[in-house]
């Protein structure tokens, strides 16, 4: 699966019976509404998402119609972590940080950071342990995610 798979049943974990444009406009932008059909497509084929309920009848060249709603299938998907959701922003800027500047997890580093994202005093812990499980899990693969290259994270301590 990749990631931006995750991001779609993480947002619809947050926010379940979503349409095709929400789910876009939450989790990528940028993405045409065609590249969001096919993940959520494969989503459907994979079990992870049951599309449910229609808006119109206008049968798209996906096979589904073109304002289907989508229902993440909670037996297949965990819960994510609210950081995931909710400090998005703060956890890319993080990550790129610590890969870019301190090419290493420094936690004292990130609170200036923290404190410009307005992230609450009850929260900072568990957003700063997620970004920091994040950092650690770097790789070629997710780099995208964090707006990094394959160079970048030559020696970076990723522990």
């Amino acid at each position: 699966m990749n990631s931006i798979d995750q991001d779609i049943l993480a947002y619809l974990a947050v926010h379940p019976s979503s349409g095709c444009e929400a789910v876009r406009k939450a989790v990528a932008p940028k993405a045409s509404r065609t590249t969001i059909r096919w993940a959520l497509k494969r989503l459907v084929d994979s079990g992870k998402l049951e599309a449910i309920g229609q808006a119109c009848t206008t049968i798209d060249t996906l096979g589904g119609t073109s304002d289907e709603t989508y229902l993440i299938l909670s037996a297949e998907v965990d819960s994510p972590h609210k950081a995931a959701i909710v400090y998005r922003d703060f956890i890319r800027e993080a990550v790129r940080y610590w890969v870019l500047q301190t090419k290493a997890f420094r936690e004292d580093d990130i609170l200036d950071l923290a404190a410009r994202h307005n992230i609450p005093k009850d929260d900072l812990d568990g957003v700063i342990a997620y970004a920091h499980e994040q950092f650690r899990g770097l790789h070629e693969g997710n780099l995208i995610r964090y707006r990094l290259k394959p160079g970048d994270i030559q020696g970076v301590d990723l522990s």
